[in-house]
């Protein structure tokens, strides 16, 4: 009862977007009806209602260890007990098995300018990321073929389908604005919506739902979906620091986003009904991992609460490891920062296959690091 009564003080329904923001955002067909979350109504939704109690398992805790020799980033598990990732000054690409620590270099190319790495679910191709005198660059790479494709500076925040046959990808020219679908190497293209906001992230969990992220002039977020024929749905608006980490098939999202009180909040989601409920943890979607089942997830939790005024000096706050049942509440903690080990702070966050190792890259050291899961 408590719950139900926390998300009917959490959402508002709508009727839509209004017409000014149908306008500037999207030049194509408006969104449908749909439900919003609200930074303001999240807020004041917490102070009316008490905090439901939350039981914290006890249980013997892990140790985090680095399995990587040197700095680490774009980390991702291959389906083969491997973990991979590039190294962020030279590019070059190392596979690590997490079980014997076995460390072997798959491609030793210097790569001049690399910046970051897009893995297709596959693992099989990727789009990397490359500084250049222009600006930044997008580059195909398919590691069966060794084909090289440039993808130009147009295209920005390109994202694999989930079968890895598909891009999607945001632009912004001088005469037009939108959101693309094509073929990996960007042979064959087909804009799907039309935009006229400057800046937008996109991920696509689902085989039919593109998650978009645009970032307004104040630099507040909002959240979309979009459908690949062109349906756009609106999740959530002018909120601040808005992030969102998708569940498997895009079934569920974790929402993170401060209140205009400053408090940091964060919201499961499911996309298709809307419903949605607040879990009594303070945590960034950016620095949690969705379990198979759409149901655990695990997070990285900082020691101290994190405030909107003390957001972007977070990594010098340690974190703990949480593992949370997002429709009970029950959360169980797996391992404390600084407690013989390491001090944490996660920039990137990922699973095993089997769900048995977790991995993270820490921003104290830029290693890689995992530990076993209980």
């Amino acid at each position: 009862m408590q719950d139900k009564k926390l998300i009917v003080g959490l959402i508002t329904l709508t009727l839509g977007m209004s017409g000014v923001l149908s306008w500037y955002l999207f030049a194509s067909s408006p969104a449908p009806h749909s439900l919003s979350l609200n930074r303001a109504e999240i807020g004041s939704a917490a102070d009316q209602e008490s905090e439901p109690e939350i039981s914290v398992k006890p249980g013997r805790v892990a140790v985090p260890a680095p399995i990587s020799s040197g700095e680490a980033i774009s980390a991702e598990t291959d389906g083969k007990g491997r973990v991979l990732f590039y190294d962020p000054e030279s590019g070059v690409v190392t596979a690590i098995d997490y079980r014997s620590g076995r460390e072997e270099i798959i491609s030793p190319t210097r790569l001049i300018g690399f910046i970051k790495t897009i893995w297709a679910p596959s693992k099989e191709e990727v789009i990397s990321q490359f500084s250049s005198s222009q600006g930044a660059t997008f580059r195909y790479f398919n590691y069966l073929t060794k084909r090289v494709v440039s993808l130009g500076h147009a295209i920005l925040s390109p994202v694999f389908s989930p079968d890895s046959s598909r891009i999607a990808y945001f632009t912004k020219t001088a005469t037009e604005a939108g959101i693309y679908i094509a073929t990996p190497d960007n042979s064959e293209s087909k804009r799907i919506l039309g935009t006229r906001f400057s800046k937008a992230a996109l991920a696509w969990p689902g085989d039919d739902l593109i998650s978009i992220i645009v970032t307004d002039d104040q630099g507040q977020n909002s959240l979309f979906t979009v459908t690949p024929e062109g349906k756009l749905t609106k999740l959530a608006e002018a909120v601040d620091h808005l992030e969102v980490r998708w569940s498997k098939g895009g079934v569920k999202a974790l929402i993170s986003l401060f209140d205009t009180t400053g408090k940091l909040y964060a919201v499961v989601l499911d996309p298709r009904t809307l419903e949605q409920h607040v879990l009594d943890v303070e945590t960034r979607a950016s620095q949690c991992v969705w379990g198979n089942d759409n149901r655990r997830a695990i997070c990285a939790v900082s020691q101290t609460p994190i405030s909107l005024a003390t957001v972007e000096n977070q990594s010098k706050t340690p974190q703990n490891f949480y593992e949370i049942d997002t429709v009970s509440g029950e959360k169980k903690l797996l391992s404390p920062s600084g407690v013989r080990g390491p001090r944490v702070y996660v920039s990137e966050i990922l699973l095993s296959p089997a769900e048995d190792y977790l991995f993270f890259v820490n921003d104290y050291d830029q290693k890689l690091y995992s530990f076993k899961l209980p």
